[in-house]
This record gives C-alpha cells, sequence and structure tokens, in this order.
C-alpha cells in the first residue's frame, strides 16, 4: 500500500496496474476467529497482507475503462482462471497463502459463516 492509500483503494489500483482489470472490492476474508485488531495473514519475514473478495468491473461503453479480462503482465509467468473448489487445495500454493486459501474455500462452503462474518466487519467499520 502507499502511504495514506486504504486497503480496498490499494486492490482496486494493484489489480489495474499488475492484471489490468478493474475490480469491485468487497469483504476482507479472516480467520473465523479473528477479532477487530486482528491485522492481517502472516506471510514472510514478519510482513502482513490482508485479503478481500473482489469482482471484475467491465463497464463496455466506458472507453477508459481497464479490459474486463485479467491480462498478463511483464512479472508474472502464467494466468489462469481456475474453479475454486476442494481441489484448488491441490495447487503448489506456498506456505503462507495455504491457510488464506482454506480459509476463503470454507466461507464459500459455508454461506451462513460468510454472512456472519460479514456482518461483524460492517458493524466493526
Amino acid at each position: 500500500m502507499e502511504k495514506g492509500e486504504k486497503p480496498h483503494t490499494a486492490l482496486a489500483r494493484e489489480c489495474r496496474e499488475e492484471l489490468g482489470i478493474d475490480v469491485v472490492v468487497g469483504r476482507e476474508i479472516r480467520p473465523a476467529e479473528a477479532d477487530d485488531s486482528w491485522p492481517g495473514w502472516t506471510v514472510t519475514n514478519g510482513l502482513l497482507m490482508r485479503v478481500f473478495l473482489a469482482e471484475i468491473a467491465g463497464d463496455d461503453d466506458d472507453a477508459g475503462a481497464a479490459s474486463p479480462e485479467p491480462q498478463i503482465r511483464e512479472g508474472h509467468d502464467e494466468g489462469r482462471w481456475l474453479p475454486f473448489d476442494e481441489r484448488a487445495l491441490d495447487l503448489p500454493w506456498i506456505p503462507a497463502n495455504r491457510p488464506i486459501a482454506e480459509e476463503l474455500l470454507r466461507q464459500v462452503r459455508d454461506p451462513r459463516s460468510a454472512a456472519e462474518d460479514a456482518a461483524r466487519e460492517a458493524t466493526a467499520r
């Protein structure tokens, strides 16, 4: 994130810069036991990462809009769409990202817990 930038804004900017897409950023993905003081997912060297749901937002009438399909840009080896189900856990996740994928899959499979998480986040704002 850039200095003074909010997480939702940073994600939208990064998606446009790195993938050439505009997104509508949704709720944050947190472990079920996380409270309002939870700082983010621990990755490497003590760095933290925040994770949000997002949808591609394409407006064909907006000449300035980014592409509605992600573009493979410099610095990326591959890009592909995959179903996000139990098979996603068979992918070669880096160790820091595996718990994030597991939590996201849990929330996708159990909409009730996802709704509870969203309600908790809304009251925290």
